[in-house]
Order: C-alpha cells, then structure tokens, then sequence
C-alpha cells in the first residue's frame, strides 16, 4: 500500500517537473511572433505563452468569409527566415479535389521565384529574377545563400570572394540562421525539424483537436462566372508547431504546411558566429563545398579582408552572454531544486514506520 501511494506521488512530480520545464521553455519565447502567408501576404501572430489558434487568428485578420476567393487557398508559399527580420516565401500552387482543399505535400519537386517580405510588414518588398528548384521541405538559409537539395542559390549575383564563410551543405540539413551550424532534418517523437532558431530547434507534429480548437463545418461560397460553389477546407487533423518542448501555435493542416518564428531581436549578419576561426585575407578557405553559378568548382577560394573585433570586446560580449543565460536558467534550476526536495522528503516518509 505504502509503496503504492508513493510510486503515485512520485509520477505526479515527474508530471510537474516536466509542466515547469516546458513552462520555462514557453517563457522564453514570450513576444516571439509566428508569421503564416495567405493571399500574397504575410500574416504575423504573437505568442504570449499560450499556443496561437492559427485559423482564427488568420480569420480574424484576413477576413476570410468576406473576401474568400478560391485562389487564395491555392496560392501558398514555403517561408524562410532572413536577416533583420526579413521573411523570404517561394510561392507554388496546390492541386484541389472538386470542393475541397488538400493537404500540401512537401516532398513535391518546384521551382519557383523568390520574394521578400519586410519585419512587421505585411505586403510583398521585393522580387528575386532567380529561381530556386528543388524539394519544398528542403530549402534553407544561411549568409544570404539559400540551399535546396543539392544546390545554391545566392541572393546577389556576387563573386565567391564576397562570401567569407560558407559552410558545407549536406542534402537535406538544415542551417541555424545565427551560426551556420546544420542539423539533419529528422522525424521522430518531436515530429519533424523544420527549422532551427539560434540553437532552438522548431518542429512540426500532426496532432488532434483534443484541448485545441478544431474548425468544423467550414466552407466558402464562391461563384465561378458559371455557377455558385462551396470550398472546404475544416479537418479534425492539424499540425502543431514546438519551439523544443513548447507547442507555440496549431492549426489545420489544408493550411499550415509550416510557419516561420520571428524572434524578438532580429538576427543581423553581424550577429553570426561562425565555426571555427574567423579568415583573413592572408588565409583561405578549404572547407568550402560548391555547386556552380555563380560558385566556381574549385573547394579553395581567396577570402576576402575581414574587420576582427578587439578581444576585449569578444570577452564582454562573453560574459555579457554568460550572465544572460544564467539568468535565464535560474527558474528552471529552482524547479530542478524544489523536485529534488519534493522527492527527497516522500523518501523519508516513505521510510518511516507505519
């Protein structure tokens, strides 16, 4: 019976051991933003430590039921974060059965141009001539260049030498915009790695509409020029998305193939860490791995002249860096304590006689 009584207790505090971790883990994120593309815009919701509903938030900010045409929900865009903020979206058109919307298949071969969204902004800011071919969930970024499958493609037509760092790509990784470090696309209890956010890995889960808001009975009229029809896009299957253990945002999956997060502080090309040491001009880079235009074949290429900051200024950096994250830590490090404690004293009573 004793023993009983305290295995319970001991479950119930694994249970809340974990809730405070992933408590902790959604703080974290708190004012972080989930941008989602509809209708040629770019749509962006706050997270304010609860997962974002994205339908109806989408339906609250697009106006859906009064402007819905059926285009809209044919024209999606695989969205990638840049630089500053900015958000990359490579448009592609999905096939729709007669009255309904399909789910988006990202293992679909495309090409298809580029265009840039500004932060906080919701209309189109630039278009990009090249076009980037390839596997919709295989496109990722780093330094400006993106990578697909087995190629790249650089957003400025610039000489290799521009480009003082660029790591080696490996089909199907994807790079941490902030450091270039890249990590195997896997798909396991965490769902599938859809990107990677200054260490934080983001993951993609089809899940239920148990203790989530599911839209049901859902459809739009529109009229054709020949006749009025009515296209539905409601399921009970969404895909919910985790930054680590926190679920940040859900929605239908015939309309959230993915999402981008946007950070509180925007990600700047100065704010890189790159493996390793950094080149000068004196040096030259072997590790790099090309794929033609405007790349050449050859692994070693001059790098140009870089501007090396004091080692002062690296080791406030450090430290500065240092003190935030044990800042950061020292909740979950508290919660870590008091489970221990909670822990220690079932112990004892669990010891004591009967």
């Amino acid at each position: 019976m004793e023993k009983t009584i305290v295995f319970q207790i001991l479950v119930l505090l694994q249970i809340f051991h974990t809730f405070l971790g992933t408590q902790q883990s959604c703080r974290t994120l708190n004012g972080y933003n989930v941008a989602v593309f509809f209708h040629s815009k770019i749509y962006q919701f706050e997270f304010q430590g609860l997962p974002i509903d994205l339908y109806k938030q989408l339906h609250e900010s697009a106006e859906i039921a009064k402007n819905f045409k059926p285009f809209y929900a044919e024209e999606r865009a695989q969205l990638v974060l840049g630089y500053n903020n900015d958000i990359y979206g490579i448009k592609f058109k999905i096939a729709n059965s007669a009255d309904r919307i399909n789910a988006v298949n990202l293992e679909n071969s495309f090409s298809s141009k580029v265009f840039k969204f500004g932060p906080g902004e919701h209309a189109l800011k630039a278009k990009f001539k090249f076009e980037i071919s390839g596997r919709l969930d295989r496109i990722t970024f780093f330094n400006d260049v993106f990578y697909s499958d087995a190629s790249q493609f650089p957003l400025k037509n610039d000489s290799a030498g521009r480009h003082v760092y660029l790591p080696i790509y490996e089909k199907g990784e994807i790079f941490d915009l902030a450091c270039g470090t890249s990590y195997p696309v896997t798909n396991d209890e965490n769902g599938q790695l859809i990107g990677v956010l200054q260490g934080k890995k983001i993951f993609k889960k089809t899940c239920s509409g148990e203790g989530r808001n599911a839209p049901t009975h859902i459809d739009y009229a529109f009229y054709d020029g020949k006749c009025r029809n009515r296209l539905a896009f409601d399921t009970s299957v969404l895909n919910c998305f985790n930054v680590e253990s926190c679920e940040i945002a859900y929605g239908p999956i015939t309309l959230f193939h993915g999402i981008v997060v946007v950070p509180k502080k925007p990600i700047t090309k100065d704010d890189i860490k790159y493996p390793g040491k950094q080149t000068t001009s004196s040096t030259t880079i072997s590790t790099l791995k090309t794929n033609g235009a405007p790349f050449t074949s050859a692994r070693t290429v001059a790098a140009m002249k870089t501007t090396r900051k004091p080692a002062l200024t690296r080791t406030e950096a450090e430290l500065k860096k240092k003190e935030s994250k044990r800042k950061e830590e020292m909740p979950e490090k508290g919660a870590a304590a008091l489970w221990k404690i909670s822990l220690l004293a079932v112990l004892v009573v669990a010891s004591l006689p009967m």
